[in-house]
């Protein structure tokens, strides 16, 4: 089996995939003409000239280099003159700096590549969800040469048996997904998805993953969910290579590089020992690259404070709370799904997934309650739009004086703030800070107000920076 992974953009990814049997990286842009499958804000930020070395250096290891334009929505900028134009011009640039592929949504794209730029391969995001050999095939005769097909479908031996008769190029499947089966909200998602990350765009690249969040959400409250979603075990990779699939592609590109490479290392070597949660695209403390704050701190699109609790519940490893125990899965786990059609079987009269979460699956009970009450209130103050009323103006308590070393560990710890959340920083941990003075019946406020109000206030995401700095400024651990 060949594989296909997720660029970050880190040079040292390419090292670590060159000679293994990835022969393939994709990846993409934030806020570009032709935007792809993820939002702005967790896009790695990179220029124009960084990614044509970056090709360069790809070709160099004998990887192939895949360009993602998955949009499923450009708000029809691809009829308009000026939109076709930038469109059109984007596509060029990518073809002059040798990226031997592109990955496309929407039709009318791939149609404008083969007529405008045959040197391109074109290949059809998941986005597109082909999951019949009629839909395969409609895509080959307008001249696709490769299709990574709906991950809904990877337990459908059947299907993937037909579409693999029916279609001659190239079949790929996501190796590690982690979306719920057969979502709900999966068209929804890839569209906020797409202009999230779409230049020009009203929403200037800001977005709040709703769907993401909630989908987490649902798996983490029910985690049968969790066997019920698309992966492939590493163990059974032999299965999808007899029904013809060509490649599998390891996600996902806002990773880190140890992540992706410990994700193909399970793969290519056919096996893997651990929590089958840590494969799959949920939160993981390090996991992630930092996200791109200047795409969400908004104040004019949203409540910046509200949308700190969003960064905070994403603030957590939920394989330290699940654990779906690969070795406690059966080795013949994948051969009821040969003969099983999920897609017209109630999973209640079924039943096979929720057996296997039951001798597989394991979970922190009252940790897991608790990071979900965090979950319920946030999305409580999303649905009833609390996360879009203005900020409270926060007012100085002038009753209240500072001293001049409390001053000090204040404007000391502000400096390491990213400058986008200066602002927001300031005024919790300040606010913090006077509580603390108030709490303690004073009107001075002192230096361990100013640590309550930075721990109390900081959303656990960002903590680790703040302790870090206190250590820098001599204030031990035990005093924190």
């Amino acid at each position: 089996m060949k594989y296909e992974i997720a660029c970050n953009w880190d040079p040292a990814l390419i090292d670590g995939v060159a000679g293994s049997l990835a022969d393939e990286l994709f990846g993409g842009m934030p806020n570009s003409p032709v935007s792809g499958g993820r939002a702005s804000f967790v896009a790695v930020e990179t220029t124009p000239e960084f990614v044509e070395n970056y090709v360069k250096e790809a070709h160099k290891k004998g990887l192939i280099f895949n360009f993602l334009l998955n949009a499923s929505c450009l708000d029809n900028m691809e009829y308009q003159r000026e939109g076709n134009k930038k469109i059109v011009e984007h596509i060029a640039w990518i073809d002059n700096i040798g990226v031997d592929a592109v990955t496309v949504t929407i039709p009318f794209l791939l149609q404008i590549i083969k007529k405008q730029f045959p040197r391109l391969k074109v290949k059809i995001s998941s986005f597109a969800r082909v999951n019949t050999p009629r839909t395969a095939k409609y895509w080959e005769e307008w001249g696709a040469d490769s299709i990574i097909l709906d991950e809904d479908i990877t337990r459908d031996f059947k299907m993937l048996e037909s579409i693999r008769k029916a279609y001659k190029g190239e079949l790929v499947l996501i190796a590690n997904p982690g979306c719920l089966f057969d979502c709900h909200q999966t068209l929804n998602h890839s569209n906020t998805m797409s202009h999230g990350s779409q230049a020009g765009h009203v929403s200037e690249g800001f977005m709040i993953d709703s769907c993401y969040f909630s989908c987490t959400k649902q798996k983490m409250a029910d985690p049968k969910e969790l066997i019920k979603t698309r992966w492939i075990r590493p163990e059974d990779v032999r299965h999808y290579e007899d029904a013809g699939i060509d490649k599998l592609k390891i996600i996902d590109r806002y990773k880190t590089t140890e992540m992706l490479l410990s994700y193909l290392k399970a793969y290519t070597e056919e096996r893997y020992d651990g929590n089958l949660v840590d494969l799959l695209n949920l939160p993981k403390r390090g996991a992630f690259l930092p996200v791109n704050l200047k795409y969400l701190m908004r104040e004019e699109f949203v409540n910046t404070d509200k949308l700190m609790a969003f960064a905070d519940c994403c603030d957590m490893t939920v394989s330290e709370l699940i654990e779906i125990d690969n070795r406690k899965i059966p080795s013949d786990f994948i051969e009821f799904f040969k003969t099983m059609d999920c897609a017209r079987t109630s999973c209640d009269d079924c039943r096979y997934c929720y057996n296997i979460a039951d001798k597989a699956v394991r979970i922190k009970k009252e940790e897991l309650k608790a990071q979900l009450i965090k979950y319920d209130a946030f999305l409580d103050d999303l649905v009833s739009g609390k996360v879009f009323e203005k900020e409270e103006e926060y007012q100085e308590d002038k009753e209240l004086v500072w001293q001049a070393d409390a001053r000090k560990l204040h404007e000391d710890i502000l400096e390491t703030v990213p400058s986008l959340l200066k602002k927001i920083a300031q005024r919790k941990t300040q606010a913090g800070a006077e509580k603390g003075a108030r709490e303690r019946r004073s009107n001075t406020i002192i230096k361990d107000d100013v640590l309550k109000g930075w721990l109390t206030e900081t959303p656990g995401i960002f903590l680790p920076k703040v302790k870090e700095r206190l250590k820098e400024l001599g204030i031990e651990e035990c005093k924190v």
